[in-house]
């Protein structure tokens, strides 16, 4: 459901102008896998015909919107995440999406986030900049649910408890939504105050063999 003003809706759908407008946007729910373009790719000759190669393609932003949406939205499905009680304002303008205090539970705990995402300059490789607060976070369901921590942190999938993390991140996208390494700038902190490591070999005591009487020391 939308309630607000828009304008310039007749030469919009008419002639492909702008559409202009101030919207409060509310949902129960949003799936915005719906909105992912596709690719299909044929390229490799040992893949079976049977093989399914549709990927997750990039979320394009509209260039032909210029609209302000205050946000109240119970749960999104995007690419593998579930997102509960998103708040705040977006901002859709010139194929950029803004977001201005958003709040939402994922990951276990609580995000909050300012930045931008955009497809003007590049519909196949979108340019992100963010600011986000996580709040006690899973470990566990952040390594199920994010590609990027698990092509960049393994060692969440052998760690329990919960995190908090304060970052500000800038980066391209690839064709299938993941950060292009080479171009990441990233900074922040890490907190935690419950911490498990389990089933870690380098922790695995009965794999350490001494031939001789041996003397740790540590140096900081």
């Amino acid at each position: 459901q939308a309630k607000g003003k828009i304008s310039n809706y007749l030469p919009y759908f008419m002639t492909g102008e702008t559409l202009s407008g101030n919207l409060s946007l509310t949902s129960s729910l949003l799936d915005l896998n719906e909105f992912l373009t596709t690719s299909s790719s044929n390229e490799q000759a040992d893949v079976q015909e049977d093989t399914d190669t549709t990927s997750v393609g990039v979320l394009v932003v509209p260039e032909d919107l210029d609209l302000s949406l205050q946000t109240d939205i119970k749960k999104i499905f995007f690419d593998g995440m579930t997102l509960d009680n998103f708040t705040g304002k977006v901002s859709i303008k010139k194929g950029t999406a803004t977001l201005n205090r958003i709040s939402v539970d994922a990951l276990g705990g609580n995000i909050s986030a300012n930045g931008s995402y955009s497809t003007a300059l590049s519909t196949t490789s979108p340019k992100a900049a963010f600011a986000l607060n996580i709040k006690d976070a899973s470990f566990k369901e952040t390594f199920e649910q994010l590609d990027l921590i698990r092509q960049m942190v393994p060692l969440f999938a052998k760690t329990g408890g919960n995190y908090s993390i304060a970052i500000d991140l800038n980066t391209r996208l690839d064709s299938k939504m993941s950060p292009i390494l080479q171009t990441l700038s990233a900074k922040g902190s890490l907190k935690s105050s419950n911490v498990e490591i389990q089933n870690l070999e380098v922790f695995d005591l009965s794999l350490i063999h001494i031939s001789e009487p041996t003397r740790l020391r540590c140096i900081s």
